[in-house]
């Protein structure tokens, strides 16, 4: 088939003509009607008829011509139908130039203008129409548009030949964009052509091989039912083997005795639990569990009650526990809780307590009802340990910490951690009144427009004016805020006050800027953030467009559904949505896709090395690639020197935030920043 790819070709191109010859030649009928209409009162009729009815005529002509072929395709090669077509392009191209003439001196220039533009409209539409043959879109477009540039050359005043040589480099224009499309025409119909060449081998392939099939399916057919015996006995025996196996699996990881999870497993969930907080921002809680005097009572009332009685703890351990906790037994009257998500202090010291008070009343076994106690040694992650080992560790020294005190307590690792988790404590009390007692603060920082050097706009960021601490910084509360649900009453009360600013500026004669708010993952996938949002909007009465919610992709894929029916309602009130730090989470591009996304922000990480880094550089062009390809907004945190501002401007960064601008402002210094900033960088 290879040979006939040029007569393939040319059957392509015919069909791509003729095809939209009739909604082209009416649209010609159409038009030249309209310029008669429009000219027969300002020009001369008997010539303006003479064209009208010339271009019905070469029109009608093209018509029956895409009726002939409708007909009679077969009656004529590709070849000459194109060159048909070629000629009654020629002539209705010509046709049109000729109106130009008549329209060179007339009076009204307004209606000359709208005329020429309306033939320019026509040109252009040669390139969708007429791009798949480059020799009839030449024919058809030249005539016209250079009859126009000689117009506009011999008219005065002398300006209007610049006009002239636009018409040409449009007319440029024009060739190049339809042979480009020519060239994509002619790729798509050999890519067609080679596609039918291997559909017809790989048709020949079936063929032969279903014949081999057919022929080795009957030869198989007699051996496969002698094996069919053997084979059903085959799975009984693996079937013995697989329930085997599984039972050998069980017992691998788990205990014997009282069927609970054992070291090898624990180690193994401990591991996830603390791979789940790292990536979460939550805490993971490990209490080393030692039953008091157990070895007495084994000693005294034999290992049968011994049995018994580790299995009734393990049963107490197990009602007292949420269902997401894991308990494990490590060996003799040792036991482990691994409490996930643990959000506090308050919780962990909560959670030891219950089990403490489960074992108030005593276990009844056969030999008696029996009262026992355990002691508890905690440990925290991250504050006490990075590592399976360590936390095991510190909670099994704070275990005997426990029994040196009198047994039948909790004890967190050291005094030093006890302190540090106190102090934890004693931030999130604090909290819960910084907003009622008005400690909590906003600055802004300025985000200036690199290529123009304006401010765009300014980052909201939160300030703790702690009444004995003084100034905290949101790093020493934000986790405390986020792991305790308190983030949700901050994220709303940046936000009323955010709006409330852009609307008092406003009134003051400063608009036009946007203000970015970050929002916790846990508005968007636990809170009412939509509601809060729009409630700020309405009782301020600031503009939605003003606003941009950011976020950081880490969240976003822990619940992507919900999030974004959430961020895709806030994005329909005409509220901006950002993901910052871009670059540190673990997104996909589908993911980018998804999201309502107008503006992404790069880490301040991947900026700060970028002048001495060359990996750094590659990811932030990479980030602004393809920020750009999705149409978003790219804007660099974090820039601090000359150097790096000059890289994020030639690769083509939008905006940038950072020290080298400007540090974070009180509302009043950001305004007089705002006032100053009249001037380019």
């Amino acid at each position: 088939m290879s040979g006939r790819r040029p007569e393939f070709l040319a059957h392509e191109q015919m069909r791509a003509l003729y095809l939209q010859a009739p909604i082209s030649n009416l649209t010609v009928l159409a038009i030249s009607a309209l310029y008669f209409f429009v000219l027969h009162s300002r020009l001369e009729t008997s010539p303006l008829l003479g064209w009208t009815l010339t271009m019905w005529s070469v029109a009608g002509y093209r018509l029956w011509l895409w009726s002939r072929w409708k007909q009679h395709a077969a009656e004529a090669s590709p070849s000459a139908w194109l060159r048909r077509y070629r000629n009654a392009s020629l002539a209705v191209g010509c046709s049109w130039s000729l109106v130009l003439l008549m329209l060179g001196d007339m009076e009204d220039q307004v209606v000359v203008a709208s005329l020429f533009m309306l033939v320019l409209g026509v040109t252009s539409s040669a390139v969708a129409i007429l791009s798949s043959h480059l020799p009839s879109f030449v024919l058809y477009v030249y005539p016209q548009l250079f009859m126009m540039a000689l117009i506009l050359m011999t008219k005065e005043p002398h300006e209007l030949r610049w006009l002239a040589l636009a018409i040409c480099i449009y007319a440029l224009m024009l060739t190049l964009f339809a042979r480009n499309a020519d060239r994509l025409f002619r790729d798509h119909v050999h890519l067609g052509t080679w596609n039918q060449e291997l559909v017809a081998r790989l048709n020949a392939e079936n063929l032969r091989r279903e014949e081999v099939i057919r022929e080795r399916t009957e030869a198989l057919t007699a051996t496969n039912a002698s094996l069919q015996a053997e084979i059903m006995e085959r799975e009984k025996a693996e079937t013995a083997l697989r329930e085997q196996g599984r039972s050998l699996r069980h017992l691998a990881d788990h205990d014997p005795l009282t069927g609970l999870p054992n070291r090898l497993l624990m180690l193994d969930r401990l591991g996830h639990a603390i791979h789940h907080a790292h990536r979460a921002g939550s805490g993971v809680a490990v209490l080393f569990l030692d039953l008091d005097h157990f070895k007495e009572i084994n000693d005294s009332l034999g290992h049968t009650t011994g049995d018994q009685l580790l299995k009734a703890v393990s049963g107490r351990l197990l009602n007292s526990l949420r269902e997401g906790d894991t308990v494990a037994r490590l060996g003799g009257d040792e036991f482990v809780v691994i409490v996930e998500d643990a959000r506090s202090v308050a919780d962990v010291t909560s959670i030891a307590e219950m089990i403490l008070n489960a074992f108030n009343d005593p276990l009844e076994l056969d030999s008696g009802d029996i009262c026992i106690t355990p002691s508890i040694g905690v440990s925290l992650y991250p504050e006490d340990g990075a590592d399976t080992e360590t936390l095991l560790r510190n909670a099994d020294a704070a275990m005997y910490r426990a029994k040196a005190d009198g047994r039948r307590a909790y004890r967190f690792y050291t005094a030093d951690m006890t302190e540090r988790a106190r102090e934890r404590l004693e931030i999130e009390t604090a909290l819960r009144r910084a907003l009622a007692e008005h400690e909590l603060r906003l600055v802004f920082q300025p985000q200036i427009d690199l290529r123009s050097g304006r401010l765009m706009g300014a980052e909201v960021l939160v300030r703790w004016l702690h009444p004995t601490a003084g100034l905290l910084l949101p790093g020493r509360f934000i986790a405390v805020a986020e792991s305790t649900g308190q983030i949700e009453q901050i994220g709303g009360w940046v936000l009323e006050e955010a709006c409330r600013d852009l609307k008092r500026w406003e009134r003051a004669g400063f608009g036009g800027i946007r203000l970015g708010v970050n929002v916790s993952g846990r508005q968007v996938l636990h809170g009412n953030l939509v509601e809060t949002v729009q409630g700020a909007l309405e009782r301020s009465g600031c503009r939605p467009e003003s606003l941009e919610i950011e976020i950081t992709e880490g969240f976003l894929i822990r619940g992507p559904d919900t999030s974004r029916s959430i961020l895709e309602r806030i994005r329909d009130m005409g509220v901006g949505i950002a993901i910052d730090d871009f670059g540190t989470g673990y997104s996909s591009l589908s993911y980018l896709k998804q999201f309502p996304i107008s503006r992404i922000k790069i880490d301040r990480a991947f900026v700060r090395d970028i002048s001495l880094d060359v990996n750094d550089q590659a990811i932030v062009r990479a980030i602004i690639a393809l920020g750009r390809s999705l149409g978003l907004k790219v804007i660099a945190e974090g820039v601090e020197t000359a150097e790096q501002l000059a890289l994020l401007t030639e690769c083509g960064c939008n905006e940038a935030q950072g020290y080298l601008f400007s540090e974070p402002l009180t509302a009043s210094v950001f305004l007089d920043y705002w006032n100053r900033q009249a001037r380019p960088l």
